[in-house]
């Protein structure tokens, strides 16, 4: 959601019942809190795992493979975003190429966009 992986308790706390109608402070506080608590450490075991799952019989994970699981899974990408595939040679994609395809966002300062009280 919006760029930035929430977990299921991340999710929870969004919903809970007590909360049904938040304004957009509230809103804002509790986004911001999750960002802050995200750790980078986790977040790139999490992309090694999605690396790891995507590999074929041959421990590699092949560029036209995972070219057709982003054009056919979740959101449709842009021939632009399909295009950062292309853009590594050969045809097989090393996690590197991976992460960078992937291009998870970097902690955000939200306390930047927050509005003065």
């Amino acid at each position: 959601a919006l760029g930035l992986p929430v977990t299921a308790g991340q999710l929870k706390e969004i919903v809970d019942e007590q909360k049904t109608t938040w304004d957009a402070e509230q809103f804002e506080d509790t986004l911001i809190s999750i960002v802050q608590q995200r750790k980078p450490d986790k977040i790139n075991e999490e992309i090694r795992k999605a690396y790891e799952a995507l590999k074929d019989d041959n421990g590699k994970v092949m560029k036209d493979y995972l070219k057709n699981l982003l054009q056919n899974t979740g959101e449709k990408l842009t021939p632009d975003e399909l295009a950062a595939v292309e853009k590594y040679p050969g045809d097989e994609i090393t996690f590197t190429q991976f992460r960078e395809i992937i291009d998870i966002p970097d902690m955000l300062d939200w306390t930047l966009m927050k509005r003065k009280k």
